[in-house]
């Protein structure tokens, strides 16, 4: 990336981190709860109606990922939030035209 390039892709950045988090959020969301499903098909939630259901939502440019406390401590023992990164870091790049 050249030096030009650089300065273009920071310049817009702040224009556009919402429009990221937006399109991060749910699929976020999906990876999480894929991963969190269990072999029976059963996803996981906390309390007798499911009152954290896994969800992650876009709001003033930031990605709010919850669910239960249980289900977040087995993701990141698994180092699943380094893959939502990835996933940040791919709609980044279709953002700004690098494709997927």
């Amino acid at each position: 990336m050249t030096f030009d390039r650089l300065q273009a892709f920071v310049a817009a950045l702040p224009d556009r981190v919402q429009a990221i988090a937006d399109k991060s959020a749910p699929e976020i969301a999906a990876k999480l709860r894929a991963d969190a499903t269990t072999g029976r098909g059963n996803v996981p939630s906390f309390g007798k109606f499911g009152d954290v259901p896994i969800t992650a939502t876009a709001a003033d440019e930031t990605i709010t990922v919850t669910a239960a406390d249980w289900v977040m401590e087995k993701a990141i023992e698994l180092g699943q939030p380094a893959e939502w990164i990835g996933i940040v870091r791919e709609n980044v790049r279709a953002e700004f035209g690098g494709g997927s």
